[in-house]
């Protein structure tokens, strides 16, 4: 395993522990961001030869794009525990009888008796 196997599963660790969105916004911050690794990666390709360039930038390509994918599945996957949550909260019993609703009510009916 090289390093940016290592990178990706460490990543994927990170944003599989992300309990919240913006716990996972932090995590995309270490590896995705400014100072992330793997921009840390792409900066450090200067000093390499042009054939070295081209193998370890395509390298580090396919470990950004296994990032992402990574990134945006856990996204889905925190968007969807949280539309379930809301979804159980706002969850209606259609089976249960309305106990509010009086047979004495006032109906259009009755009105005209008053």
């Amino acid at each position: 395993m090289n390093e940016l196997d290592s990178l990706v599963d460490t990543a994927r660790a990170a944003f599989a522990a992300a309990s919240a969105p913006a716990d996972l916004e932090n995590a995309k911050a270490q590896f995705l961001g400014k100072a992330g690794r793997i921009t840390e990666l792409m900066k450090g390709m200067a000093a390499l030869s042009v054939e070295e360039k081209k193998s370890r930038g395509a390298a580090i390509n396919v470990a950004k794009q296994a990032i992402e994918a990574a990134l945006t599945e856990r996204r889905q996957q925190l968007a969807d525990e949280e539309l379930a949550v809301q979804l159980r909260a706002e969850a209606l019993d259609v089976t249960r009888r309305n106990t509010a609703s009086s047979c004495a009510a006032v109906t259009p009916r009755r009105h005209g008796q008053q």
